[in-house]
């Protein structure tokens, strides 16, 4: 009973090591949500910036192709620059969707952590019960061999 004891001791303790492990968990997938969250607000901003950008190159180049042949070389460039910014943005765009969808898997992680979380505790109050049994068990076995010991001759 001894050796049945220590080996319930030692399950409770790495019960309880496995909700510490649980809690950082938890901690970190918040952190990461929260970062996520930061993130996305600065994709928007540089999205927000580029849309800007776009609009100012479209009016420069109206601007560009009533000039020379010089200023026709530069409107051109302008062209391949608007051109750069559309992939640009396209991409900042799919980034941003990207981020979103991490940010919802980081939510759905910790919740999943959550809940192992309140099973890890679940758990090891379970544990704690199994053990008190165990030791009112040991108690009533010492109690049972006593009286064994008057009976015997």
């Amino acid at each position: 009973l001894a050796a049945q004891s220590r080996n319930i001791s030692a399950i409770v303790d790495v019960i309880r090591g496995f909700a510490v492990v649980a809690d950082e968990v938890r901690s970190l997938a918040g952190r990461t949500a929260h970062s996520t969250t930061e993130i996305i607000a600065l994709v928007d901003a540089i999205h927000s910036g580029m849309t800007k950008a776009k609009s100012s190159m479209a009016a420069g180049c109206e601007r560009v192709s009533i000039g020379t042949q010089l200023v026709d070389q530069a409107g051109s460039s302008m062209t391949e620059i608007r051109l750069a910014l559309n992939e640009s943005l396209q991409a900042v765009s799919g980034i941003s969707l990207s981020l979103q969808e991490q940010r919802a898997a980081s939510e759905q992680v910790a919740m999943s952590v959550e809940l192992v979380a309140q099973i890890v505790e679940e758990n090891s109050a379970a544990q704690g019960g199994i053990v008190q049994a165990i030791q009112a068990l040991q108690a009533m076995s010492g109690r049972l061999q006593g009286v064994m010991r008057r009976f015997s001759f």
